[in-house]
């Protein structure tokens, strides 16, 4: 880990740049579950939890040519995910506990702490696909977006 100085002198041109991969089936380790309350000051705010994963490795159905094109020296781990779930209600925590359990995280008895901690290094499998919008600086933004997901449990 650098200390402040070594940080303090990093250029901006060896930090790699995430890129847009090629669609098909990951997997992916959980970093965090990040949660945000509503800001009361703006009535636009929704609550939000948004579980934090960084891409490991392509699985089979990835096509090898189109992986090969973002260079011999590419980190996949430099990409993270974020799937969203947006809470108004408490039908909206049920979304977030059905994604826990979908990767594995057993939710039965246990508290949301608990399981958010547990979340941190769990690895699952999920789809990779490609979506496009209009970002608030009104450009054309594609990005990855993750779908699927599934404990890596047999």
């Amino acid at each position: 880990m650098p200390d402040f100085e070594e940080l303090a002198n990093r250029s901006w041109d060896d930090i790699p740049e995430p890129k847009l991969l090629p669609k098909g089936h990951y997997k992916v380790v959980g970093l965090r579950i990040m949660h945000r309350l509503a800001d009361p000051e703006d009535e636009k705010s929704k609550e939000t939890v948004t579980p934090v994963y960084v891409v490991k490795e392509a699985l089979d159905d990835v096509p090898m040519d189109a992986l090969a094109e973002l260079g011999d020296d590419y980190d996949l781990t430099c990409n993270k995910l974020y799937p969203r779930f947006w809470i108004e209600s408490d039908a909206d925590w049920g979304k977030v506990r059905k994604h826990l359990n979908a990767i594995g995280i057993d939710t039965t008895g246990r508290g949301m702490a608990e399981t958010f901690k547990a979340f941190e290094g769990s690895q699952a499998y999920c789809y990779l696909d490609h979506r496009t919008y209009k970002n608030r600086d009104g450009e054309m933004v594609t990005e990855n977006t993750a779908t699927g997901f599934q404990s890596t449990a047999a």
